[in-house]
């Protein structure tokens, strides 16, 4: 028998069958009883007695009931199910889905292939008497073994083992990872990583995010965590983190003579104790869209950006520790070794926008922070810059706008109107001055190209600028009288040839009038510029080019021409691979990923001014990798390179930088990752003449001196060093790491001192991939890094 209704119910058996109405015109109830067969779609369901709704799909079922589909068996005392969205909800229920087990007083399908249960009892092990067993509050799982579970407890056969407030079983594996180590200037630590997916669909509620736990020796503790969110209406990042931070300090062990650390300070008083400090630090990035229409154009946005810790070395104290990677690294790209900077600075930003059509505004509060190092007492944040607001508005529309995409462009009108307050901070965060400034410009634009290879954007229009300061300041007064004044301007551009080759000019004028107080220097002409550029682009390949700009104002004083010119710069980057040629790696299939390759990045600036050389930055690389070997498993990459600037009229700010990755799979089971940085400072005595002259061959045998002290002057001085060695196994994933850089390490109170250190740190951890029998396919087989051509493809 099939539904009219609902054609996906097909009655197979019943012993019994009644259809009632109350009324006539009224939707009936179908009362079946014994013997029940009834498929629901791809499912059949068997019980002792069902009520069937026909025009509406509902069922209800209990007694003896019966659930069979794919992958999965219930049974359960009582049943109600809406066949229309696949989802119900079974009481006292029992199955199996794949290879997890679960018992529940209410489990509840919440979409065809997603479930949730109540007091759940949920294992993997298939014996009669389980081995092992998890017991939660509420767990939700799906048909792909992906879990999630709050107030857990795990048992071994009836005894409770171990017990988790929350519990992931995701596609980045369970998340969990311990590190244990030590470092020669922190002392010994352990770091705690959890890692975790809430798979929410909830508005507001976080999709992801992390915990971390971590406890220093002679730093002291932290607690963070970060969630994150990232949906079309919603997105969001919000990292806290608090810490029980310790001061400490260096000393020379009177045994050995060597440097060591100690949390043991040294106070004023005579005193020899710990010294502890509070510190936190918070961040959050925030998208939200209150309104969006794709028929009207339209959005309305909100951003918020905030930045605030209590000092400016929380990263480097405690966040410089190797990003955690998960068992499935394809979703985020981590550093496997440390990594971290001083923050000098923070930002406060707030801003309302609105969207529609051709037209733009924009509401923004902002503050910036700078950290100033005064004492050990009022060191700290301190304001330096409010905008209080600053309001933008900008719109497009066009004159005239022709139906054919090439030739003439049309006649476009930018508008565009912008206005606020502007406050300084002095150092100690106390108000110096306060401006008030407005601006306003129209610009009209006619795009021309007459064939692939000319084309020109002549663009003009009029503008103001408008400031003013609060006081009588006289120095006030007159900077905000030169910036205020109205202008006439001119910005073309005009390109000849095509990318490979093309020749780039533009052409800026901004001849001002009405000004409150003339420049003394540049007269009416705010900006006279005429910019050069030859272009050669064969991305991602290769790329040239070729610029410099001559000053066009007139000045009040002779000056030769070739001082009017800026800098020439020449910038070179090309990548070519000998194996595949001129095919863009990164589109290779798979089967081919195997490369050599040659790079260049340069960038050579030649001062017009002084006609001699001013520095060159040279980064030039060669790469392999992709293929098997004998001997080895597979070669991922290798890579090395140096890293040149050299500053022609300044040699001591010269520097090399000679560097060396390698990541390499010795056993499909075993990845090895490598880093190697030296660098050659004081290039000055390379210079013959110099006191401490050396020829450079010479200096690079030195690297290999048994005198400590020659080998560390010498060009390969070890910047940093970095070995990691991994194993997979299968259920758990094992890494052991060293590294030793030269750092700047801080010490003292209030971390105001720096000792330039060989920062050396050793540490093994342990990643608990998948919870015993959950094994995720994509977790247990798919333990490499996917490429870039890979997830192209």
């Amino acid at each position: 028998m099939i539904f009219a209704q609902d054609s996906s119910i097909k009655l197979l058996s019943a012993r019994e069958a009644e259809y009632i109405r109350i009324e006539q015109g009224e939707k009936g109830v179908l009362i079946l009883k014994g013997g029940i067969l009834i498929q629901m779609k791809d499912a059949i369901l068997s019980a002792d007695q069902v009520k069937i709704y026909p025009e509406t799909g509902e069922i209800f079922a209990e007694g003896n009931l019966r659930l069979s589909r794919k992958n999965a068996k219930l049974k359960g005392s009582a049943f109600y199910y809406d066949n229309r969205i696949e989802a119900g909800v079974f009481l006292d229920a029992e199955g199996k889905f794949q290879k997890i087990q679960v018992r529940a007083k209410k489990l509840i399908q919440i979409e065809p292939k997603k479930f949730k249960a109540r007091k759940a009892f949920f294992t993997s092990c298939n014996a009669i008497q389980p081995h092992y067993h998890f017991r939660a509050s509420s767990l939700w799982f799906n048909d792909k073994n992906e879990l999630v579970a709050t107030d857990v407890t795990y048992f071994a056969g009836n005894a409770p083992i171990f017990y988790w407030p929350i519990l992931f079983q995701t596609d980045i594996g369970t998340g969990i990872i311990t590190r244990i180590g030590y470092n020669n200037t922190r002392g010994g630590f352990i770091q705690n990583t959890w890692r975790f997916t809430t798979g929410t669909r909830k508005r507001l509620l976080p999709e992801s995010g992390e915990i971390w736990l971590d406890y220093y020796q002679r730093v002291g503790g932290m607690f963070a965590m970060n969630i994150a969110r990232d949906t079309r209406e919603l997105t969001y990042s919000l990292q806290m983190a608090v810490a029980d931070h310790k001061q400490r300090e260096t000393y020379v062990d009177p045994k050995t003579g060597q440097v060591k650390w100690t949390d043991q300070i040294l106070l004023s008083d005579g005193q020899v104790k710990e010294v502890h400090e509070f510190w936190y630090r918070f961040q959050s990035d925030i998208r939200a869209t209150m309104f969006s229409s794709y028929e009207k154009d339209a959005q309305s946005s909100l951003y918020l950006k905030l930045e605030s810790q209590t000092h400016r070395d929380f990263d480097i104290e405690f966040l410089d520790r190797p990003l955690p990677e998960n068992t499935f690294e394809a979703i985020v790209p981590n550093a496997v070794f440390d990594s971290a900077v001083q923050k000098n600075s923070l930002l406060w930003d707030l801003r309302y926008v609105e969207d529609w059509r051709q037209n733009h505004f924009s509401v923004r509060v902002k503050r910036d922070w700078i950290w100033y190092d005064l004492s050990e007492t009022e060191s700290g944040y301190k304001p330096a810059l409010d905008l209080a607001p600053e309001v933008e508005f900008t719109k497009r529309f066009y004159w005239y706008r022709p139906k054919s995409p090439y030739g003439f462009g049309g006649i476009m009108n930018d508008l565009r109107l912008k206005g606020g307050v502007h406050k300084f901070y002095n150092e100690r965060g106390e108000e110096l001055k306060t401006f008030f400034k407005g601006e306003g410009q129209n610009r009209i634009s006619a795009p021309w190209a007459w064939n692939r290879y000319i084309s020109l954007l002549p663009a003009g229009g009029y503008g103001l600028f408008h400031e003013f300061a609060s006081g009588n300041d006289n120095t006030l007064a007159q900077e905000t009288g030169r910036n205020t004044y109205q202008y006439l301007f001119t910005d073309s551009r005009f390109a000849l040839g095509l990318p490979e080759l093309m020749f780039d000019t533009r052409y800026q004028l901004y001849y001002a009038f009405e000004q409150r107080l003339p420049s003394p220097t540049y007269g009416a002409q705010r900006l006279h510029l005429l910019n050069f550029a030859l272009i050669s682009d064969f991305q991602p390949y290769y790329f040239t080019e070729i610029r410099t700009s001559r000053d066009m104002r007139k000045f009040p004083y002779f000056i030769p021409e070739h001082f009017r010119y800026s800098p020439l710069t020449w910038e070179t980057q090309w990548e070519y691979d000998f194996i595949h040629g001129y095919i863009n790696r990164y589109r290779i299939p798979s089967k081919n990923r195997h490369f050599f390759l040659i790079g260049l990045n340069n960038e050579y600036r030649y001062f017009l001014r002084f006609q001699n050389s001013g520095d060159e930055t040279l980064e030039l690389y060669t790469a392999t990798g992709g293929f098997k070997t004998w001997g080895f498993h597979r070669i991922e990459e290798i890579k090395t390179g140096i890293n040149l600037y050299h500053n022609f009229r300044q040699v001591r700010q010269s520097s090399l930088l000679w560097f060396l990755k390698l990541q390499l799979w010795p056993h499909k089971l075993w990845r090895l990752v490598l880093e190697v940085n030296s660098k050659a400072r004081q290039f000055e005595k390379y210079i013959p003449g110099q006191s401490d002259y050396i020829a450079f061959p010479n200096d690079v045998l030195n690297a290999v001196n048994p005198d400590t002290q020659i080998r560390n002057r010498s060009f390969f001085s070890l910047e940093r060093f970095a070995i990691l060695l991994e194993h997979d196994l299968h259920r758990w994933l094992l890494r052991i790491s060293y590294s030793a850089s030269r750092k700047n390490v801080p010490s003292g109170a209030g971390n105001r001192y720096r000792s330039t250190y060989y920062e050396q740190t050793a540490w093994i951890s342990l990643t608990l991939k998948d919870i015993p029998g959950f094994g995720l396919p994509r977790t247990e087989v798919f333990r490499r890094r996917p490429s870039q051509d890979e997830l192209d493809l």
